[in-house]
């Protein structure tokens, strides 16, 4: 006897396309009074001030001098004086080394060498005018004056290893810290210094030179004269690539600007710009246009320039994008995405930000006063810090005020690399330390908690289910027509998936508040599925193909009526068909009783085991993939007497038909589907190179999921199992199937900054 039969639609072949990208549905942040957590002093003399206070890397300590002298060091925990020491002489700068337990301090006729735990001078060197250029991560400087050369010292000792007799205008490292480029406008050359050896590796003639500085890949050196003549140079052997004379109509030199790459140079003389082919002269732009300062998007191929007019040139086609009116930019003016421009505009008390394609003004921010400092993007772009008579915190999208710190000391500012921390300070010789509270504002994603017993899966937008783990931390950049879309941290889903609905979110915003895009499926498949006929048609076109005998379809219904099959193995619209599970459900008769009602007359009742036919049928093909019968459990005996019984019936087999449908259906996950970490343990950086911050070290075997690549495609941005962002090197990877290096999206900068893409 045929009870009845079920269709189980399997949508797991996703086809999507990206329609449409709306800004986070807005969210009413009331501006909010920021909480000062430490109030330090520092002795300040009547004709003195305080010139800097900075961060310590692992944002522990804060340094801080003035004018005359006077260092101290802080715990920014406590407040705690750490150190202080006072040169009594007119400073030019101070400096941490790399491990920052030294500082070395310029004045004006002295470089001192100080360390800040013994407390002990490790040397002093006397004369006039002195300059200095810290290496960054090798415990190095060198100092220079007329007199007396270049002196190259290594911090930690404070000895003085190499001097080299030249007198330059200026001097960079290379990254590694083993070569210097050196530069004399009066000298007529440029030259790299190895100072390992203490030899010259390469001498670059040039008559009248002002200027030298390597490309971002140290491959190239540009040289230039106020004039109008710019050479570009092949760092290894000297050899010119190219140069450009200038027209005669072209005034000196301004400024010579590399993009991120080291593939153009920039050049305006502020009254036009140009920009060149590095590899090979070729001229690529010339925009005649009144210029004060210009600055290269992160990707490299567009340009910002400001003046009487705001423009931005795109390289790749040499097309002015847009020209906007009169403001004034600076270094930081692109955020991340390279899609949004921060400008002052003339009356420096407007802060815009303007679309980087168009030109349109997204947002507008307002002060009494002027903005004494050019505005920071912070929290990945989403929120501006401007810095005017008070210092306040607005919202990127819509420019409304999201925290104002009205007793901050304005001289300048500096943020903590979470922004969860301001250094603010004076001239007056007060620092202090304030919680900006941001965590208040939304940060464009949200991490939650897979929590849905043995149901929990995700889907990949390549097509099948992919298994996630209770427990498994996830992440949400995006909410779509068919549910968030994000990151799992576990093994089974690697790279972009639709989230089911097992999440806890770990956050006072839901996905409403996350970024809405719309996914486009195929819903020709769906077009017979309206209503539960059309789930009877498929599992019947099924059958009418010969591939299991045919039964009468009035028996059948949606699956989703069927009890004891759990919520994940039941339809959904989230992905495309891909299989068919139709379920025929039967009894059985074993055997025909005879009993005796309680009362009267004899009747036959049978006894009858209810069995469950599975067949898996591959949709696109209506071929079977997979089939079995699943016999329920033993009904009870026939009785002597009962009453109101037509048959006795045992137990069906759902659970043992739910475990093989979800082992047919279900992908386990093998190492080589997801990228791992390689090596037995290594470093996860800040940004990318070794020598930057470390985040954390991983162990081998670690399952993470690639978002960025560097533009050298040695490194890579990915999010951790805690789902931070780190820097990892692609050679210390096991990189799974499912990914194409290639196909991430170019990345340069600290690692938390990295944007997510959306399909």
């Amino acid at each position: 006897m045929s009870l009845f039969k079920s269709c189980l639609l399997f949508f797991v072949a996703i086809g999507c396309t990206f329609v449409g990208l709306t800004s986070v549905s807005e969210i009413t942040v009331v501006a909010q009074e920021s909480t000062e957590v430490l109030t330090l002093e520092i002795d300040v003399d009547r004709f003195e001030d305080l010139i800097e206070a900075i961060w310590s890397r692992d944002e522990t300590r804060v340094l801080a001098w003035t004018s005359n002298g006077h260092i101290k060091i802080w715990d920014a925990e406590t407040g705690q004086v750490l150190w202080r020491h006072n040169l009594d002489r007119e400073m030019r700068n101070i400096v941490w080394d790399s491990d920052e337990n030294r500082v070395i301090a310029v004045a004006a006729r002295e470089v001192v060498i100080l360390d800040t735990v013994s407390n002990i001078e490790l040397n002093r060197v006397t004369g006039l005018n002195w300059n200095a250029v810290l290496h960054a991560n090798s415990n190095q400087v060198a100092i220079w004056n007329w007199d007396n050369g270049i002196q190259i010292f290594d911090t930690i000792s404070g000895t003085n290893f190499l001097t080299i007799p030249r007198e330059p205008s200026n001097l960079e490292w290379n990254g590694e810290g083993n070569r210097v480029l050196i530069d004399n406008n009066y000298s007529d050359l440029a030259e790299v210094w190895d100072i390992t050896t203490g030899e010259i590796v390469l001498r670059l003639d040039q008559s009248e030179i002002r200027r030298a500085s390597w490309n971002s890949q140290e491959t190239r050196i540009v040289t230039w004269q106020n004039a109008r003549e710019l050479k570009v140079w092949d760092s290894d052997i000297g050899a010119i690539i190219f140069r450009a004379r200038l027209p005669e109509d072209f005034y000196s030199i301004d400024e010579v600007l590399w993009n991120s790459n080291g593939r153009y140079i920039a050049v305006h003389d502020g009254n036009s710009v140009w920009v060149f082919d590095a590899e090979n002269g070729t001229e690529l732009a010339h925009v005649p246009h009144s210029v004060s300062g210009m600055t290269w998007s992160h990707n490299g191929a567009q340009l910002f320039t400001w003046g009487t007019s705001i423009q931005v040139l795109n390289v790749e086609d040499g097309t002015v994008q847009f020209v906007g009116d009169s403001g004034l930019g600076a270094m930081n003016a692109w955020n991340t995405d390279d899609d949004l421009i921060l400008v002052r505009r003339e009356d420096r008390r407007t802060v815009q930000v303007v679309d980087g394609q168009s030109g349109a003004v997204i947002s507008t921010m307002e002060h009494e006063y002027r903005v004494h400092i050019p505005p920071i993007w912070i929290n990945n772009g989403r929120s501006i810090v401007t810095l005017s008579e008070d210092l306040r915190v607005w919202d990127t999208t819509t420019g409304g005020l999201q925290l104002r710190m009205e007793d901050a000391p304005t001289g300048s500012m500096s943020l903590n690399r979470d922004y969860s921390r301001l250094l603010t300070w004076s001239s007056h010789g007060t620092v202090e330390i304030w919680d900006t509270n941001l965590d208040n504002a939304f940060d464009g994603f949200l991490i939650g908690t897979a929590h849905h017993g043995d149901a929990l899966w995700a889907s990949r937008l390549s097509g099948e289910r992919c298994p996630l783990t209770d427990g498994e931390t996830v992440l949400a950049v995006a909410n779509s027509n068919f549910g968030p879309i994000g990151y799992a941290a576990g093994d089974g889903c690697e790279g972009l998936v639709l989230l089911n609905d097992g999440i806890v979110w770990e956050s006072e915003y839901s996905i409403d508040d996350l970024p809405q895009i719309e996914l486009e499926l195929d819903f020709s498949l769906f077009s017979a599925i309206e209503d539960l006929t059309g789930y009877t048609e498929l599992c019947a076109s099924a059958a009418a193909n010969g591939q299991f005998p045919e039964k009468d379809g009035s028996f059948m219904y949606y699956s989703g009526e069927l009890q004891g099959f759990a919520p994940d193995l039941m339809a959904t619209y989230v992905t495309g068909v891909d299989v068919l599970i139709c379920t025929e459900e039967d009894l059985v008769t074993l055997q025909t009783c005879n009993y005796r009602e309680i009362g009267g007359s004899t009747f036959s009742i049978s006894r009858m085991r209810h069995d469950i036919t599975v067949d898996i049928v591959n949709y696109a093909t209506n071929r079977i993939i997979a089939s079995r019968r699943f016999n329920g459990s033993v009904p009870p005996a026939c009785p002597e007497t009962m009453r109101g019984r037509t048959g006795l019936v045992g137990l069906g087999p759902h659970e043992e038909a739910r475990a093989w449908i979800e082992s047919q259906i279900r992908t386990s996950s093998r190492e080589s589907d997801h990228t791992r970490i390689a090596a037995q343990s290594i470093n996860a950086y800040y940004e990318a190179n070794v020598t930057s911050d470390v985040l954390a070290e991983l162990e081998s075997g670690i399952p993470v999921n690639l978002i960025a690549r560097h533009y050298s495609d040695a490194w890579v941005v990915a999010l951790l199992p805690d789902m931070s962002k780190a820097w990892i090197e692609v050679n210390f990877l096991n990189i799974g199937l499912r990914t194409q290096i290639q196909d991430l999206p170019e990345f340069s900068g600290p690692a938390s900054e990295a944007p997510f893409e959306l399909p």
